[in-house]
């Protein structure tokens, strides 16, 4: 099955000196490619009577919920080289800054055929948008957020899955670097955020 829509997410991503431009996808001629690795880092915080504490006490000077997702971080970087869709179940950035751009949000527009639907239990917000699948893109949502400082942002998207998704759809991600292009399927792993790329 080809593509049932083509989002665009714009989005500046301006470079740091010391990482450079790196937008994490998947290589599709990787070892790993068309796998999913899921990575749980271990502990971290928990809210004790309204105050938010660390799960685990430091041990030889290492704060096991801090270094345990820094090490699987950089191992979730080496899977997606080679090939590997990585799922984490904690934030992979160390970006502070969050925008979220809806469909009902003022960065976003659209072009072909769309038509509004509350369906899906599993959505994000009120509704989501749907575009009838094509073997030739048809129609394209773009997500346009204002980012509040320069510097490197992950990007998620959220999608209902369903037996009647594509299989293949496509997402650009523009940035200084250019902008690559991630397929997904949504017939499965949705229903939550799933990353595209930092």
């Amino acid at each position: 099955m080809r593509t049932l829509v083509t989002i665009l997410l714009s989005t500046t991503l301006v470079a740091s000196a010391a990482r450079g431009n790196l937008h994490q996808v998947p290589n599709p001629q990787g070892a790993l490619a068309g796998k999913t690795v899921i990575l749980s880092p271990g502990h971290g915080f928990q809210l004790v009577n309204g105050v938010w504490v660390w799960q685990r006490p430091l041990l030889h000077d290492i704060r096991e919920g801090i270094h345990t997702n820094e090490i699987l971080m950089e191992a979730a970087r080496h899977l997606a080289s080679a090939g590997a869709r990585v799922e984490l179940c904690r934030e992979r950035s160390y970006q502070t800054a969050e925008v979220i751009v809806d469909n009902a949000s003022a960065g976003y527009s659209e072009t072909g055929t769309w038509t509004a639907s509350a369906f899906d239990a599993a959505r994000y917000q009120a509704d989501y948008r749907v575009a009838p699948v094509s073997a030739q893109e048809t129609a394209t949502a773009v997500f346009t957020p204002t980012l509040p400082v320069a510097g490197h942002y992950p990007v998620y998207v959220w999608f209902t899955q369903g037996a009647n998704r594509a299989g293949d759809a496509l997402y650009r991600v523009h940035h200084a670097g250019g902008v690559s292009e991630v397929r997904l399927s949504q017939k499965g792993m949705g229903n939550h955020w799933a990353f595209l790329g930092e």
